[in-house]
């Protein structure tokens, strides 16, 4: 719950950790995308972001079917 894996060596280090412990991976270099650095975690604008490409999901689905 508090923790985060290590994208580089797969090791689990505490969620406030700037490294790895084992691998010294820097984990503010990470080029990994992450909607928790972009928006609050309970905020509505994250909720909005997650509908929204639910929504766009479901149109191109549907644009595909009657497109054939």
């Amino acid at each position: 719950m508090f923790a985060q894996t290590c994208p580089n060596c797969g090791g689990i280090c505490p969620q406030q950790a700037e490294s790895c412990k084992y691998c010294k991976f820097n984990f503010a270099s990470a080029n990994s995308f992450s909607l928790n650095r972009l928006v609050l975690r309970k905020g509505a604008l994250r909720i909005a972001v997650i509908i929204l490409a639910i929504v766009m999901v479901a149109v191109l689905i549907v644009i595909n079917i009657l497109h054939s």
